[in-house]
């Protein structure tokens, strides 16, 4: 679940943004609405939100750059929409922003970038999920095969296939496209890696991790699919 911060006076003034945007994605809840600067750095930095749209005049780049702890920035890369009166191509665009919007643009254009980041940051969220699951089965991210196989998993969240009758033909495709390979070097690395885990990780684990009986090395579906099935 994505957690949201609105920063704005005018919010409750136009029911149809706010709605809107409460709309914009199963994945997404507001946790918290901001009227000034104090209380919109003062929540920033306690870290409990994924993503913030900014409409204060009195909130610029520079005080997210001063007043936001340096922990928090880093959580925060392109988690935050910032409404400005103009846009200076000349500025120099800080980290934390995923986007501007100017005053006096269509709803759907507004609504648009609000799905944008949502769908944004909630990868971001399964991301790291999924390799916290794989390194804790022990997959080794410096593995290429690593890497595809996290890029698989992805996907799958993607397109919500929970069950999946092959890869090959559904999947590594589109892997192999984003990386220029073939699907056979997407499959060999993500095999090789599925190896190295089985001989470095303590059996009991995997044992348990994927519902055996016995000492069974899985193929990389059966980990896909059970890791899909555990960060959702």
């Amino acid at each position: 679940m994505v957690n949201m911060l609105i920063a704005s006076k005018e919010i409750f003034k136009d029911a149809k943004i706010f709605n809107n945007i409460s709309k914009c994605s199963e994945n997404m809840r507001i946790v918290a609405v901001c009227f000034d600067k104090k209380e919109t750095i003062e929540i920033l930095n306690k870290g409990n939100i994924d993503i913030a749209w900014i409409d204060l005049s009195d909130v610029s780049e520079m005080d997210l750059l001063n007043y936001v702890n340096e922990k928090q920035r880093h959580k925060y890369e392109r988690s935050i929409l910032m409404t400005i009166d103009s846009f200076n191509k000349n500025d120099k665009r800080n980290k934390m922003i995923y986007d501007y919007i100017i005053k006096g643009n269509t709803d759907e254009e507004f609504i648009y970038k609000i799905k944008s980041m949502i769908e944004n940051k909630d990868m971001d969220v399964k991301r790291n999920k999924v390799e916290n699951e794989l390194r804790y089965i022990g997959y080794n991210q410096k593995y290429v095969g690593t890497n595809y196989l996290i890029e698989t998993i992805l996907e799958l969240y993607k397109a919500r296939k929970l069950m999946l009758d092959n890869l090959q033909r559904d999947i590594y495709p589109i892997i192999a496209r984003k990386y220029n390979k073939s699907v056979n070097n997407i499959k060999c690395n993500i095999r090789r890696a599925t190896e190295c885990m089985y001989y470095e990780c303590e059996s009991n684990i995997l044992q348990k991790y994927f519902g055996f009986y016995y000492d069974t090395k899985p193929n990389a579906k059966t980990v896909a699919l059970t890791v899909l099935h555990k960060i959702i």
